[in-house]
């Protein structure tokens, strides 16, 4: 079921939820703070931006995913204690954001998109089944703005953190941590955003240097995924 954005507004304030958070690459990133938008990757395909190809895309082609922008209610990294799959760079939104969609609806999922095998998919149905079996905490119930191609990050972005893998560039001689905080102010300069990039504080027992750790140059498997 498609939901206006006041509806979905309206629930999630009556569940306390005053953030929404999008995670991606550094290099995606940049692009949607240069352009001063969170942008669907189709229109990042379409208006030729730099973005990092993710293993989803054709299934998303296939589930006419492509021009939706998707938004979580947890911080994945911090209540789930590991690296988010989605990237190091986390956009931190004031709920508001859905009261600024002029256009387009808004659905929620049940599960992830990426172990759907139906066209259908798997969205809640009514406001009915919102209230019994949503649950803000799931990394599975995600929502998802249709068709909405893009949206502007101001003023609604409260701030970005950004992770430090504490990874070496052995070629460059650099960190990624520094290397990542330079591209993404570079690119808040360019799109005339001034915001607080802060780096991640992991809370207790955080498992992301497990993933962190296994990459040590620009070469190696790990690092084009979150760059």
């Amino acid at each position: 079921m498609e939901f206006t954005p006041k509806k979905i507004f309206d629930f999630l304030n009556t569940r306390g939820i005053t953030t929404l958070y999008h995670a991606n690459t550094v290099s995606t990133a940049s692009s949607f703070l240069m352009a001063n938008k969170i942008i669907s990757r189709g229109e990042c395909e379409k208006l030729d931006l730099l973005q990092t190809s993710q293993y989803t895309d054709n299934k998303d082609k296939r589930l006419c995913l492509w021009n939706d922008i998707f938004l979580d209610t947890t911080d994945i990294h911090q209540r789930g204690k590991r690296a988010n799959h989605y990237g190091p760079v986390l956009f931190e939104f004031d709920i508001d954001i859905l009261n600024s969609l002029e256009t387009g609806s808004i659905c929620i999922t049940r599960t992830n998109p990426s172990k759907w095998t139906k066209l259908s998919g798997e969205w809640f149905s009514s406001l009915d089944e919102l209230e019994s079996d949503f649950d803000e905490h799931t990394f599975e119930q995600m929502i998802v703005l249709r068709h909405l191609g893009s949206t502007s990050l101001t003023p609604y972005l409260k701030r970005i953190v950004l992770d430090d893998p504490r990874v070496i560039y052995t070629d460059y001689k650099t960190d990624f941590y520094s290397s990542a905080f330079g591209s993404l102010k570079l690119a808040m300069a360019i799109g005339k955003i001034d915001i607080t990039i802060e780096k991640r504080k992991c809370p207790y027992g955080c498992r992301c240097m497990t993933s962190y750790g296994v990459a040590h140059t620009k070469d190696d498997h790990f690092i084009p995924t979150f760059e």
